[in-house]
């Protein structure tokens, strides 16, 4: 199912650009297509069989996405892993995945020698461009070496029938992890199909656009730029960090024009931050996406005011796909606002007791669609939770206004308890982010005797900035007992290879007592 939303794309478009790696490499739709069935033999030619787990770890590249839609073929089960992961966080990765087969393209084979060299991995697999170092741990290969000849007609029959493989499990998506152990959706070849038609639909990808993407497919940002891209016949331009930062990005975008492109506020804080005048260098693009962390209203305003261009903020999860897109261009669009949930959803937003909230209440985020996961690999009771009777409880406490706008709060788990008050961190940050001083910000509680927690946050600025002078912007849009109490001025925050920050890796151990704000208790209390 997944392969067969590409073959009309083979004969309408076969002399297109379907990838491109920087500046190096291009590879059309037709010579995808060869490059997936190639990519399938050498699978077969492995043992590889349906029901099969393929852990693999590589950069975004044109094999690794031949490689994932053979998966598909053969009815395997297909588990990318952050190409940043440290050698300890890989090794749990492989444990937590019980996968079956392991593939290493060369640079990540470097970056685990210790571990690759244990494991016995040997350069078995040559796809169109890079080896792939292989590790078996469930069966034993049946044979290896079968030539780069394509067997075209072989490739071509033992493609399986769609609604055989349509409910097969598929993809295993792992969250980031940014604030704690990380979560694997357990997804179907039906769900990835409606994940990314209800994406692209919505976001109306063209056959003429070029999607710029520096994220990886191991994270949900990834893959729904590269393969909603593919389905319609676009172009993914696919780049590293160092092609992610002024002004390499500007004249990236003008030598190839990009016309979409989709990052964290992190990214086009960085670009706002450049300060040249470099409009005609970017008069190709016609969208800019925001996602995967909540964007400050003042960085879209001044996002507009600078480019021209409006940054579209989207709102998505690995469970079920992206769910919002403020298009920007809809009554009662404004910054802030992750746009109306799409048609294609069902959803409610309901209070403790399970009742639906009123226009304007916050409350938790339900939403129903035909992408949403099995469930989550190995899950926990808690976990399991999470999906009932076709529903998935978010775990997001969110708003809706009198238009349909939907606004996010923060997780319903993640909050800072402030003598039993509750405080959400993005919602801080939101506020925080609005200092044209501040580059990047975090926001966590704090342990306190008397309050229980307070709310610590840590700023990177971009210019000299004073406690004070975030202490008072604070005191004119948040309640007394959200304003942060510690504030710790750091020169950077550790993220992960999508951009998001990694809280559970920011250090937490030393507090300057001149960055302790003086606040009365009763500032800590609500009346």
């Amino acid at each position: 199912m997944v392969f067969s939303q590409l073959q009309p794309i083979f004969s309408r478009f076969p002399n297109n650009i379907a990838i491109a790696e920087g500046n190096e490499r291009v590879i059309t739709f037709s010579a995808l297509e060869r490059a997936i069935y190639a990519a399938e033999e050498k699978l077969n030619a492995c043992g590889f069989k349906m029901g099969h787990k393929l852990l693999i770890a590589s950069p975004n590249c044109i094999d690794l996405i031949s490689i994932y839609y053979a998966v598909a073929r053969i009815g395997g089960i297909f588990i990318p892993v952050d190409p940043i992961l440290s050698r300890k966080e890989f090794h749990i990765m492989v444990q937590e995945t019980n996968c079956d087969i392991i593939l290493l393209n060369e640079k990540m084979l470097s970056k685990y020698p210790d571990w690759a060299e244990q494991n016995k991995f040997e350069k078995k697999l040559s796809f169109k461009y890079d080896p792939f170092y292989v590790h078996y741990l469930s069966f034993e290969p049946e044979y290896i070496g079968i030539g780069n000849k394509l067997n075209s007609l072989f490739a071509k029959n033992s493609v399986k029938n769609e609604y055989e493989v349509k409910d097969l499990e598929f993809f295993h998506l792992y969250s980031s992890g940014s604030s704690g152990k990380p979560k694997g959706a357990r997804l179907t070849q039906k769900n990835i199909f409606y994940q990314c038609k209800i994406w692209a639909d919505n976001m109306g990808v063209l056959p003429s656009d070029k999607f710029l993407c520096g994220l990886p497919i191991s994270h949900s940002h990834g893959l729904t730029v590269t393969f909603p891209s593919l389905m319609s016949g676009a172009s993914v331009y696919y780049v590293d960090a160092m092609h992610l930062v002024p002004p390499r990005v500007f004249d990236y975008i003008e030598q190839h024009g990009i016309t979409l492109m989709s990052g964290v506020p992190y990214f086009f804080k960085v670009l706002l931050n450049y300060p040249q005048d470099i409009r005609s260098k970017i008069k190709t693009l016609r969208m800019a996406i925001c996602g995967s962390a909540p964007m400050a209203e003042i960085l879209g305003h001044q996002f507009l005011e600078k480019f021209g261009l409006h940054i579209h903020q989207a709102f998505g999860i690995s469970e079920i796909g992206i769910i919002c897109l403020n298009h920007m261009d809809e009554k009662g669009s404004k910054y802030g606002s992750v746009g109306k949930v799409f048609k294609e959803f069902e959803y409610k937003i309901v209070d403790e007791s399970n009742q639906i909230c009123n226009v304007g209440e916050r409350g938790h985020f339900l939403v129903k669609s035909p992408g949403l996961a099995l469930g989550y690999s190995n899950a926990n009771e808690e976990e399991k939770k999470m999906f009932v009777d076709g529903w998935f409880h978010t775990q997001d406490v969110v708003e809706e206004d009198e238009y349909g706008q939907i606004f996010v709060i923060g997780r319903k788990s993640n909050f800072i308890n402030v003598n039993g008050n509750k405080v959400f961190p993005a919602e801080v940050e939101k506020v925080i982010l609005g200092l044209e001083a501040v580059k990047d910000c975090a926001v966590m509680g704090h342990k306190d005797e008397d309050a229980g927690e307070l709310v610590r946050a840590f700023i990177v600025p971009s210019s000299i900035i004073t406690v004070e002078d975030i202490r008072n912007h604070c005191l004119k849009h948040l309640t007394s007992y959200k304003i942060p109490r510690i504030i710790d001025i750091v020169e950077e925050l550790p993220h992960s290879s999508t951009g998001k920050i990694m809280y559970n890796k920011i250090d937490k151990s030393n507090i300057n007592i001149n960055q302790e704000m003086d606040v009365e208790d009763e500032d800590l209390l609500v009346y």
